[in-house]
C-alpha cells in the first residue's frame, strides 16, 4: 500500500493567506483614516500583530502596502510610524494622476462595458444621495471610499495591469480621505457633479471630453485639498505650541520654507 500519496484538501478548507493580508491592510487604513493612528506616532509591531491577531508576515506585508501609498514610513533604525501628511508630494500625485486619466482616456473608451458604465452611475448616485447628509467623519469617509471606487474602476476598464498598480499606488484620495474633517460642506456635493461630467463623456464615448473632464476635476480636487490644509494651518495657529506638535499631521510645505 502506497502511503506516501499526496493528501487532497478540499478548496474550501484550504488557507487564504491573500485574504488576510487584504484584511489587515483595510484595518489599519480604517485606523489611520479615522485618526486612531495618529500622523507620526511610532507603531510597536508586535503589540500591534497581537492586537490584531495575526502574525508579522500578514502585518508586514499590509505596512508594505500601505508605505506604497504614502501612508506609512518604514525607516531602518528608527522603525515604522504613521507618515505626515506631506501636502506638496500629494499635489504632485493630483498631477501624476491627472497624466494617467488623461493619457488613458482612448483606452478606456475603447474597452468600456455598458455593465461597468452601469455601475459607475450607480456609485455616483450612490454619492449624491450621500453628499447632502454628511455632518460627521464616519460619513464623510463612506462617501470618499465610494469616490475611490469609482475613479480605480475607470482606470481598470483597460485591464492593464501596470497601468492599474501605479493608479493605485498614487493614494492621493487616501491623503484626501486624511484630512475629511476640513472638507467644506459643498465639496461633497461639487464632486458629484464633476463625476456627471465625467459620466456624459463615457456615455459619448469621447476619449477627448474624457480626459478634459478629468483634468477638470482634478484641478477642483486640488484646490479643495489646498482649502484643507489651509483651514487645518488656522486650527493649528489657534493651538498651543504643545498641542500642535501632539496633533501637527502634515509636514512642511515649500511654501511654508
Amino acid at each position: 500500500m502506497n502511503t506516501d500519496s499526496p493528501i487532497m484538501i478540499p478548496s474550501n478548507l484550504r488557507i487564504n493567506t491573500q485574504s488576510v493580508r487584504d484584511r489587515v491592510y483595510d484595518s489599519l487604513l480604517k485606523l489611520i483614516l479615522s485618526g486612531h493612528l495618529r500622523p507620526g506616532q511610532r507603531l510597536d509591531l508586535v503589540n500591534l500583530a497581537k492586537q490584531l491577531g495575526v502574525s508579522r508576515t500578514p502585518l508586514n506585508e499590509a505596512l508594505q502596502r500601505l508605505a506604497q501609498t504614502g501612508m506609512v514610513e518604514v525607516k531602518p533604525r528608527s522603525g515604522t510610524s504613521i507618515s505626515q501628511i506631506d501636502a506638496d508630494a500629494t499635489i504632485e500625485n493630483f498631477g501624476f494622476r491627472q497624466v494617467m486619466e488623461m493619457g488613458a482616456a482612448p483606452l478606456v473608451v475603447e474597452d468600456l462595458k455598458a455593465s461597468t458604465l452601469k455601475l459607475l452611475y450607480t456609485l455616483n448616485e450612490q454619492m449624491a444621495e450621500l453628499a447632502p447628509n454628511i455632518s460627521n467623519a464616519d460619513q464623510a469617509l463612506v462617501f470618499l471610499e465610494v469616490d475611490q471606487k469609482f475613479h480605480t474602476k475607470i482606470m481598470d476598464i483597460p485591464e492593464n495591469a501596470v497601468l492599474s498598480k501605479n493608479y493605485h499606488r498614487a493614494g492621493v484620495i487616501l491623503q484626501v480621505m486624511r484630512m475629511q474633517r476640513f472638507h467644506s460642506g459643498n465639496a461633497y456635493e461639487q464632486v458629484v457633479v464633476e463625476h456627471t461630467g465625467i459620466l456624459e463623456a463615457l456615455s459619448e464615448r469621447d476619449p477627448t471630453k474624457l480626459g478634459m473632464a478629468c483634468a477638470s476635476h482634478i484641478k477642483a480636487s486640488v484646490h479643495r485639498f489646498q482649502a484643507q490644509m489651509d483651514a487645518y494651518d488656522e486650527l493649528q495657529n489657534e493651538l498651543p505650541v504643545t498641542e500642535i506638535q501632539k496633533k501637527n499631521p502634515r509636514q512642511r510645505t515649500k511654501k511654508d520654507t
